[in-house]
């Protein structure tokens, strides 16, 4: 199953790379419930979306966890052929996360997030 990304990152295929964005204790805790998997690897960045562009060009991750501004998501930041595959804006106030997913756009919850991102990448 060589290129299969349902495969456990044990297998062979390199872990899902998620890098958090902002330093508020809520981001933490997500980070802190995420680092125990194994087929996840976490970074915390302790800069604001729009401050760490350059950094997360470099680091080119899987998924982009950050804390969503009042009134917007943020998703404009990144031009659509520099985008991470999943960029998940966190709305702490009701633990409702804004998600695009390449061209698609949606809501979940902070309980699917694990889930979430295992099944779309």
């Amino acid at each position: 199953m060589a290129g299969s990304k349902s495969a456990k990152a044990g297998e062979g295929l390199k872990a899902i790379e998620i890098i958090f964005c902002g330093n508020s204790l809520y981001l933490y805790s997500l980070a802190s419930s995420l680092q125990t998997a194994k087929e996840l690897r976490v970074r915390l960045i302790e800069q604001t979306l729009q401050e760490a562009g350059a950094e997360l060009k470099m680091l080119n991750p899987d998924v982009v966890i950050f804390e969503a501004t009042e009134g917007q998501a943020s998703f404009d930041v990144f031009a659509a052929s520099a985008a991470p595959p999943l960029l998940v804006a966190v709305r702490a106030t009701s633990d409702a996360l804004d998600v695009r997913c390449g061209e698609r756009r949606f809501t979940a919850t902070v309980d699917e997030l694990p889930l979430l991102i295992t099944s779309l990448l």
